[in-house]
């Protein structure tokens, strides 16, 4: 099952996309699960949980569809979105909220299914990879959402998990973390941090900024390679 929501505040556009989305399932065999909102306001007030793809319009009444693409990513930095504008102007403003992709107005029909072909394939493989990480304590497995987790930090020798606007200690390793979660797009930066790549909202010469408004510190000897690993992973996701 793939959760899709749509949110454009025009009915003939939001009529057109879902019949495009439902056209698409029949023809691929695709199970889709098709949410529609009115306006941006509404999608915040009643997001939907595990959400996969949001096809999203950027010039609405209210709010506009970059400024709720940044509202999103505090709490869900997984869902691929998918900007669908009139307005090539502002697509730059779409990767400071890690969009995967821009249509523009009149929507092409080939170039929608262009890049629903490639999004699906790129939320199938995220799904292949498991939601969760299991982590082996002395008192039993714990089960944590990676795709939450926005970062994990030491301090006075005790690991800290930051996931969602929650904080879970564990008596573990920041080092035995990282093995568990390097194939899912996390990096350190620095000794003492594990960083969700997903969660990055600005990467500066010292620090890092993410989404949530945490501020995490790079070190020097550790900058490079941190990079190099950051962006070698998300060539190889696409």
């Amino acid at each position: 099952m793939i959760r899709i929501a749509v949110c454009d505040d025009e009915a003939w556009m939001r009529g057109q996309l879902l019949r495009f989305l439902n056209d698409y399932a029949s023809c691929h065999q695709r199970d889709f699960e098709i949410l529609s909102f009115e306006n941006a306001n509404y999608l915040l007030r009643d997001y939907p949980p595990s959400l996969d793809l949001l096809l999203l319009d950027i010039a609405m009444n209210g709010l506009d569809g970059i400024a709720a693409a940044g509202e999103i990513r505090k709490s869900d930095p997984s869902v691929t979105i998918i900007f669908i504008t009139s307005m090539a102007n502002r697509a730059i403003e779409g990767y400071k909220v890690h969009a995967y992709g821009f249509i523009k107005k009149p929507i092409d029909r080939e170039e929608l299914l262009y890049q629903l072909d490639s999004a699906l394939a790129q939320i199938d493989a995220r799904k292949s990879l498991g939601s969760y990480v299991t982590l082996q304590l002395p008192g039993g497995p714990v089960r944590l959402p990676v795709y939450d987790i926005s970062y994990a930090e030491v301090k006075d020798h005790k690991l800290s998990v930051h996931i969602g606007a929650d904080t879970q200690a564990f008596w573990l390793s920041l080092g035995d973390l990282e093995k568990q979660l390097s194939q899912y797009g996390f990096f350190r930066p620095h000794s003492s941090f594990l960083v969700n790549y997903r969660y990055i909202s600005r990467i500066g010469t010292s620090e890092l900024l993410l989404v949530n408004g945490a501020v995490i510190p790079v070190s020097q000897h550790r900058r490079k390679k941190f990079l190099e690993q950051m962006s070698q992973y998300m060539k190889e996701m696409g």
